[in-house]
């Protein structure tokens, strides 16, 4: 299983990132809003294939507090 991380603290990415990692999931890591738009991108691509071959659905979200965080011009603003 695949475990998006998305935060602005850098030792907290690192710790969670390490624990998941040794929990045996894949991680992928991420600081800036730039960086969490072409992950979530990824993760579109992910579910436009399950959909086309599979039964399988994801669900997925941020809550309002690190949408503001990360987009605090909306969804399309690309952070710092």
């Amino acid at each position: 299983m695949k475990v998006l991380i998305a935060d602005d603290e850098q030792l907290s990415r690192a710790v969670l990132g390490q624990l998941l990692t040794r929990a045996g999931y894949q991680v992928v890591v991420v600081e800036r809003g730039d960086e969490l738009d072409r992950a979530l991108g990824q993760v579109k691509q992910l579910e436009a294939q399950l959909a086309a071959h599979t039964h399988a659905s994801l669900t997925h979200g941020l809550c309002e507090k690190c949408l503001e965080r990360h987009f605090p011009g909306g969804p399309d603003d690309k952070g710092p």
